[in-house]
């Protein structure tokens, strides 16, 4: 009975091909903050709705533009649905967001191309480049959960941090003892007056 042999190639690496792709101008993305900038002075859009929006907008762009190496003074690019894969991954292992915060990005992102590409070019984003890599399940079992900052994560991390703040009963003795010992020096120390 021969053993069976497991590969540690990375099975989704090959899932995407280059045969679904965009070619989207950096512009456009400019374009689309401008018009959320005037919701937003329209009273349209809540202030959070505005930043979680453009916040997705920046991060998406920063990351496609980092993992394909593209020059900034490139306007036009190709996105396929592996670059935008490959930019989040980036984005997940060099950040580590939230659960939430990651969720919220890639949902916005995708609205943000659903909305230039329909507007701009009248392409569908799920005809072009997929609606698959836009799935939050879909990065958070290849990558694993522990990746992801659970909200207890953060909430032990923030408990840590706040007991770290407080001045505990060791720390007021030890002062007190350094007290002590420089009003016992006092005398000793040569002061100069003016």
């Amino acid at each position: 009975m021969g053993r069976k042999v497991f590969s540690r190639r990375d099975e989704y690496e090959n899932k995407f091909t280059d045969r679904d792709f965009v070619i989207i101008r950096l512009s456009d993305f400019d374009e689309y903050k401008d018009e959320l900038v005037e919701l937003r002075k329209n009273g349209q859009l809540t202030v959070g709705k505005f930043q979680n929006k453009s916040s997705a907008v920046n991060v998406f762009v920063e990351y496609l533009l980092k993992t394909k190496n593209i020059e900034p003074e490139v306007d036009e690019i190709k996105i396929t649905a592996r670059d935008v894969y490959n930019a989040f991954n980036t984005y997940i292992r060099e950040r580590r967001p939230a659960y939430h915060t990651f969720q919220v990005h890639l949902y916005y992102t995708r609205k943000a191309l659903e909305h230039i590409l329909l507007k701009k070019y009248n392409l569908l984003l799920s005809k072009t480049i997929g609606l698959e890599v836009f799935d939050v399940d879909f990065y958070v079992t290849q990558l694993s959960k522990s990746v992801l900052r659970s909200k207890a994560t953060q909430l032990k991390t923030f408990k840590e941090k706040e007991e770290s703040k407080v001045i505990s009963d060791e720390r007021v003795k030890d002062a007190l003892k350094w007290l002590a010992i420089l009003r016992k020096e006092r005398g000793t120390i040569a002061v100069e007056k003016n």
